[in-house]
């Protein structure tokens, strides 16, 4: 019984780290099969059957969530960190990274309007402008507001800059009266940005004189490298290596990560890497797992539907701008890349201390003597 409680407690903070990842990947996994269209069938010729007698429950395999989470991390396990497979119908990785949140603020006690405030972009490149929205909505409807302006303040608190939304197609606003109010941080403003994570202060006016505070934020980047738009590709180590060439202003640490996508648009998979460069030209790789290729089936050539490079030496880290369809490969078969699993040597052995504190978990009572 000692032995017993012991590998249960060696077993149950790694369960609990993994057990949450591996429910939520399989509830959406089986959401989406859920969500697929079926063909419609015709009556069926043959004679009925009787139905299929069940055993007990008792009588039943039972899978308890350590066995799950072992599976899940040995399915894991098959590629590196660094490049893993893309699935059909999840968001693009990087695309999520850079998604805008819309962060609204209604009224006290929820009353409308309500007010909406978001950046055009969740991290801006110097020197691109700086351009910020508001608007009010009741219900599903946007309606005027008689003024908004904002303030925006770096990490310390300190009052940078005073803006002013308009919806009358001056400066950045795009429309007129279509009820989305437009500011620009001014080009002097911006050009004294250090670079970094900024807040903006809104403050809204409604048509009947009510009003409304929110806030957003964004990313200013100064990075020290940028890509020249250079590529080049080729089969290494049985993997797809793509080359991206960069020219860096200031030695530092830089990341990089793309996705492949095949040429009718299916997404294959993501790849990561980082290097620590000194000023000048040079080539970062990125690796595409060739086991995940391979798998897919899909013969190039392929797409390297988006690539973004950042400057990590400081935090926040200073996002370049994001280049879509960077690169097309050449045309290399699906047959070409290697079929051999990673076997990520942690992660096989966390899930082999997982199946064994499950087997002895079950394991019969054994009467001490």
């Amino acid at each position: 019984m000692p032995r017993r409680r012991g590998i249960a407690v060696t077993t149950a903070i790694t369960l609990l780290l993994v057990v949450v990842g591996v429910l939520r990947r399989r509830f959406l996994t089986e959401l989406a099969t859920a969500a697929r269209p079926t063909a419609a069938r015709g009556p069926a010729l043959e004679a009925p059957q009787l139905p299929a007698r069940e055993p007990p429950v008792s009588q039943r395999p039972q899978t308890s969530l350590a066995q799950m989470a072992a599976q899940d991390l040995r399915q894991r396990a098959r590629y590196p960190h660094s490049s893993q497979p893309l699935r059909e119908g999840q968001p693009d990785p990087i695309l999520r990274d850079r998604e805008v949140s819309r962060n609204v603020f209604p009224g006290p006690n929820g009353e409308e309007p309500s007010l909406t405030v978001y950046p055009d972009q969740v991290s801006f490149e110097h020197p691109e402008p700086i351009i910020l929205y508001a608007y009010l909505t009741s219900g599903d409807k946007r309606v005027p507001a008689k003024s908004i302006e904002g303030d925006v303040v770096n990490a310390r608190g300190e009052h940078l800059a005073r803006i002013e939304y308009n919806d009358s197609a001056l400066d950045a606003d795009r429309e007129a009266g279509d009820l989305v109010y437009t500011a620009r941080v001014s080009a002097a403003v911006a050009d004294n940005l250090a670079g970094g994570a900024y807040l903006v202060r809104v403050r809204a006016v409604s048509a009947d004189g009510g009003q409304r505070g929110g806030a957003t934020g964004f990313l200013y980047s100064r990075p020290s490298a940028q890509l020249t738009g250079r590529y080049r590709d080729a089969i290494s180590g049985g993997n797809l290596e793509l080359q991206a060439e960069v020219e860096v202003q200031e030695a530092g640490r830089f990341h990089i990560e793309g996705t492949l996508y095949a040429q009718a648009g299916a997404p294959l998979a993501w790849a990561q890497n980082a290097a620590v460069l000194t000023p000048g030209t040079h080539w970062i790789p990125l690796s595409f797992f060739g086991l995940i290729l391979h798998e897919r089936g899909e013969d190039g050539p392929y797409v390297l539907r988006f690539v973004a490079l950042s400057t990590t030496t400081s935090m926040p880290s200073a996002k370049n701008r994001l280049v879509e369809n960077a690169h097309v490969t050449g045309a290399y078969r699906a047959r070409d890349f290697s079929d051999r699993p990673y076997d990520d040597p942690h992660l096989l052995d966390t899930a082999k201390r997982l199946d064994e504190g499950a087997a002895a978990e079950s394991a019969p009572e054994v009467a001490e003597p």
